[in-house]
Protein backbone atom coordinates (compact mmCIF):
# COMPACT_ATOMS: atom_id res chain seq x y z
CA UNK A 1 0.00 0.00 0.00
CA UNK A 2 1.56 3.37 -1.19
CA UNK A 3 0.72 6.55 -0.10
CA UNK A 4 -0.48 8.91 -2.78
CA UNK A 5 1.56 12.73 -2.13
CA UNK A 6 1.91 12.06 1.64
CA UNK A 7 2.86 15.25 3.27
CA UNK A 8 6.42 14.45 4.45
CA UNK A 9 7.54 14.37 0.42
CA UNK A 10 6.57 18.13 0.02
CA UNK A 11 8.38 18.95 3.21
CA UNK A 12 4.75 20.70 4.62
CA UNK A 13 6.26 20.91 7.90
CA UNK A 14 8.65 22.96 6.83
CA UNK A 15 7.16 25.15 4.74
CA UNK A 16 4.45 25.44 7.52
CA UNK A 17 6.57 26.43 10.45
CA UNK A 18 7.69 29.24 8.32
CA UNK A 19 4.21 30.66 7.64
CA UNK A 20 2.50 33.72 9.78
CA UNK A 21 -0.37 31.08 10.06
CA UNK A 22 2.04 29.08 12.14
CA UNK A 23 3.13 31.62 14.52
CA UNK A 24 -0.25 33.12 14.78
CA UNK A 25 -1.66 29.49 15.81
CA UNK A 26 1.55 29.52 18.35
CA UNK A 27 0.69 32.78 19.99
CA UNK A 28 -3.27 31.55 20.84
CA UNK A 29 -2.41 27.78 21.68
CA UNK A 30 1.10 27.59 22.87
CA UNK A 31 1.24 23.95 21.80
CA UNK A 32 1.31 23.90 18.58
CA UNK A 33 2.30 19.57 16.93
CA UNK A 34 1.71 18.62 13.29
CA UNK A 35 -0.19 15.75 14.32
CA UNK A 36 -2.48 15.21 17.16
CA UNK A 37 -1.33 11.37 16.87
CA UNK A 38 -2.74 9.07 20.11
CA UNK A 39 -2.38 11.99 22.31
CA UNK A 40 -6.00 11.16 24.48
CA UNK A 41 -7.45 13.92 26.63
CA UNK A 42 -10.59 12.94 27.90
CA UNK A 43 -13.33 15.80 26.29
CA UNK A 44 -17.08 15.56 25.79
CA UNK A 45 -17.54 17.83 22.83
CA UNK A 46 -16.31 18.42 19.25
CA UNK A 47 -12.90 17.61 19.37
CA UNK A 48 -11.68 21.24 18.08
CA UNK A 49 -13.52 22.98 20.52
CA UNK A 50 -11.32 21.68 23.08
CA UNK A 51 -9.16 24.48 21.40
CA UNK A 52 -11.03 27.35 22.65
CA UNK A 53 -10.83 26.30 25.89
CA UNK A 54 -8.93 25.99 28.63
CA UNK A 55 -6.84 23.22 26.88
CA UNK A 56 -4.19 24.65 24.71
CA UNK A 57 -3.17 22.37 22.31
CA UNK A 58 -3.71 22.39 18.69
CA UNK A 59 -2.32 20.29 15.72
CA UNK A 60 -2.39 21.74 11.99
CA UNK A 61 -1.84 19.13 9.84
CA UNK A 62 -5.40 19.48 7.96
CA UNK A 63 -4.03 22.56 6.43
CA UNK A 64 -1.70 20.33 3.83
CA UNK A 65 -4.54 18.84 2.83
CA UNK A 66 -6.42 22.25 2.83
CA UNK A 67 -3.89 23.53 0.76
CA UNK A 68 -5.30 21.39 -2.46
CA UNK A 69 -8.34 22.69 -2.23
CA UNK A 70 -7.05 26.54 -1.99
CA UNK A 71 -4.81 26.44 -4.99
CA UNK A 72 -8.36 26.15 -6.97
CA UNK A 73 -9.23 29.56 -5.78
CA UNK A 74 -12.74 28.84 -4.92
CA UNK A 75 -15.44 31.40 -3.79
CA UNK A 76 -16.38 29.20 -0.96
CA UNK A 77 -15.56 26.33 0.52
CA UNK A 78 -18.31 23.87 2.66
CA UNK A 79 -17.31 22.15 5.91
CA UNK A 80 -19.22 19.73 6.24
CA UNK A 81 -19.97 18.35 10.09
CA UNK A 82 -18.30 21.62 10.97
CA UNK A 83 -17.97 21.10 14.68
CA UNK A 84 -17.12 24.56 16.18
CA UNK A 85 -16.09 25.72 12.72
CA UNK A 86 -12.90 26.54 13.75
CA UNK A 87 -11.61 26.41 10.27
CA UNK A 88 -13.29 29.40 9.39
CA UNK A 89 -11.16 31.51 11.98
CA UNK A 90 -8.23 31.02 9.75
CA UNK A 91 -9.77 30.49 6.17
CA UNK A 92 -12.15 33.43 5.84
CA UNK A 93 -14.26 31.93 3.09
CA UNK A 94 -15.38 28.61 5.41
CA UNK A 95 -18.91 28.37 5.28
CA UNK A 96 -19.52 25.87 8.37
CA UNK A 97 -22.88 23.36 7.85
CA UNK A 98 -23.57 21.00 11.14
CA UNK A 99 -27.29 20.52 12.21
CA UNK A 100 -25.60 19.91 15.87
CA UNK A 101 -23.57 23.32 16.74
CA UNK A 102 -24.96 26.73 17.49
CA UNK A 103 -21.65 27.84 15.31
CA UNK A 104 -22.08 26.40 12.37
CA UNK A 105 -23.06 28.93 9.27
CA UNK A 106 -25.85 26.85 8.37
CA UNK A 107 -28.28 24.19 10.62
CA UNK A 108 -27.69 21.20 8.23
CA UNK A 109 -26.67 17.77 8.30
CA UNK A 110 -25.51 15.50 5.58
CA UNK A 111 -27.77 13.12 4.30
CA UNK A 112 -30.25 12.33 0.95
CA UNK A 113 -31.49 16.05 1.50
CA UNK A 114 -28.04 17.71 2.05
CA UNK A 115 -26.98 15.91 -1.13
CA UNK A 116 -30.27 16.72 -3.03
CA UNK A 117 -30.84 20.36 -1.87
CA UNK A 118 -26.91 21.10 -2.39
CA UNK A 119 -26.08 18.99 -5.57
CA UNK A 120 -22.82 19.92 -7.72
CA UNK A 121 -23.24 23.72 -5.73
CA UNK A 122 -19.63 23.98 -4.24
CA UNK A 123 -15.98 24.41 -5.43
CA UNK A 124 -14.55 22.97 -2.74
CA UNK A 125 -16.24 20.95 0.34
CA UNK A 126 -13.99 19.04 3.21
CA UNK A 127 -15.23 17.23 6.33
CA UNK A 128 -12.93 16.24 9.09
CA UNK A 129 -14.20 13.27 11.16
CA UNK A 130 -17.25 13.76 10.65
CA UNK A 131 -18.67 11.38 8.06
CA UNK A 132 -16.91 8.07 9.17
CA UNK A 133 -19.89 6.61 11.49
CA UNK A 134 -20.15 3.92 8.64
CA UNK A 135 -18.98 0.72 7.92
CA UNK A 136 -15.63 0.26 6.21
CA UNK A 137 -17.45 -1.58 3.30
CA UNK A 138 -18.95 1.72 2.92
CA UNK A 139 -16.26 4.47 2.09
CA UNK A 140 -16.46 4.23 -1.49
CA UNK A 141 -20.49 5.03 -1.32
CA UNK A 142 -19.67 8.13 1.06
CA UNK A 143 -16.96 9.68 -0.92
CA UNK A 144 -19.14 9.06 -4.26
CA UNK A 145 -21.90 10.72 -2.34
CA UNK A 146 -20.22 13.48 -1.12
CA UNK A 147 -19.04 14.15 -4.34
CA UNK A 148 -22.21 15.22 -5.68
CA UNK A 149 -22.31 17.93 -3.99
CA UNK A 150 -19.11 19.14 -6.12
CA UNK A 151 -19.12 20.99 -9.17
CA UNK A 152 -17.07 19.32 -11.81
CA UNK A 153 -13.83 19.99 -11.31
CA UNK A 154 -14.16 20.73 -7.74
CA UNK A 155 -12.01 19.02 -4.85
CA UNK A 156 -13.06 17.50 -1.81
CA UNK A 157 -10.58 16.37 1.18
CA UNK A 158 -11.97 13.92 3.61
CA UNK A 159 -10.66 12.22 7.09
CA UNK A 160 -12.03 9.35 8.56
CA UNK A 161 -10.94 7.60 12.20
CA UNK A 162 -10.89 4.23 10.90
CA UNK A 163 -11.81 2.86 14.22
CA UNK A 164 -14.89 4.64 14.46
CA UNK A 165 -16.12 3.01 10.67
CA UNK A 166 -14.90 -0.64 12.40
CA UNK A 167 -17.39 0.04 14.96
CA UNK A 168 -19.99 0.39 12.84
CA UNK A 169 -18.57 -2.59 10.65
CA UNK A 170 -20.50 -6.03 10.90
CA UNK A 171 -19.03 -8.50 12.69
CA UNK A 172 -18.97 -10.99 9.60
CA UNK A 173 -17.54 -8.06 6.86
CA UNK A 174 -14.81 -7.54 9.72
CA UNK A 175 -13.83 -10.90 9.85
CA UNK A 176 -14.05 -11.34 5.90
CA UNK A 177 -11.20 -8.15 5.86
CA UNK A 178 -9.21 -9.00 8.75
CA UNK A 179 -9.63 -12.67 9.92
CA UNK A 180 -10.13 -11.45 13.19
CA UNK A 181 -13.60 -12.66 14.95
CA UNK A 182 -15.57 -11.05 17.47
CA UNK A 183 -13.43 -9.57 20.62
CA UNK A 184 -10.01 -10.03 19.29
CA UNK A 185 -8.18 -6.95 18.67
CA UNK A 186 -8.27 -6.18 14.58
CA UNK A 187 -4.93 -5.23 12.92
CA UNK A 188 -5.13 -1.92 11.33
CA UNK A 189 -2.92 -2.30 8.37
CA UNK A 190 -5.43 -5.11 6.75
CA UNK A 191 -8.54 -2.53 7.75
CA UNK A 192 -6.52 0.66 5.86
CA UNK A 193 -5.05 -1.94 2.70
CA UNK A 194 -8.92 -2.96 2.38
CA UNK A 195 -9.85 1.28 3.01
CA UNK A 196 -7.41 1.71 -0.07
CA UNK A 197 -8.73 -0.57 -2.37
CA UNK A 198 -12.38 0.72 -1.94
CA UNK A 199 -10.94 4.50 -2.26
CA UNK A 200 -8.95 3.81 -5.82
CA UNK A 201 -11.97 1.65 -7.03
CA UNK A 202 -14.30 5.07 -7.52
CA UNK A 203 -13.69 6.59 -10.70
CA UNK A 204 -12.44 10.22 -8.75
CA UNK A 205 -9.15 11.49 -9.41
CA UNK A 206 -7.23 10.84 -6.15
CA UNK A 207 -4.95 14.20 -5.38
CA UNK A 208 -4.20 12.94 -2.27
CA UNK A 209 -4.46 9.26 0.18
CA UNK A 210 -2.57 8.85 3.15
CA UNK A 211 -2.95 6.74 6.20
CA UNK A 212 -1.05 6.78 9.61
CA UNK A 213 -0.99 3.57 11.85
CA UNK A 214 -2.43 5.35 14.90
CA UNK A 215 -5.47 3.05 15.87
CA UNK A 216 -7.92 5.78 17.27
CA UNK A 217 -6.88 9.29 15.64
CA UNK A 218 -10.36 11.37 16.62
CA UNK A 219 -9.08 14.73 15.79
CA UNK A 220 -7.60 14.22 12.37
CA UNK A 221 -8.28 11.18 11.20
CA UNK A 222 -6.01 8.20 10.31
CA UNK A 223 -7.26 7.91 6.95
CA UNK A 224 -7.24 10.82 4.77
CA UNK A 225 -8.29 11.85 1.12
CA UNK A 226 -8.09 14.61 -1.86
CA UNK A 227 -9.99 14.15 -4.85
CA UNK A 228 -10.89 16.03 -7.90
CA UNK A 229 -14.56 15.33 -9.37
Amino acid sequence: MQNINPHAEHNFCERFEKSDLYIQLVEEYGDVVSEWGDFWVKWDTVPRELFQGTYKRVSYIAFYYLEYLLNARPSVIADIGCGHNWFKRYIPNVVGYDNFHKNADVQENFDANFISNHYEEFEAAFSINALHFIAVDKIGDMLLDFAKILKPGGRGFLTFNSKRMVEQTPINVLYKITGMHKGVEYPIDKVHEFLYKQILSTDLNIKVLEFNAVKDEWMDGNCRIVFEK
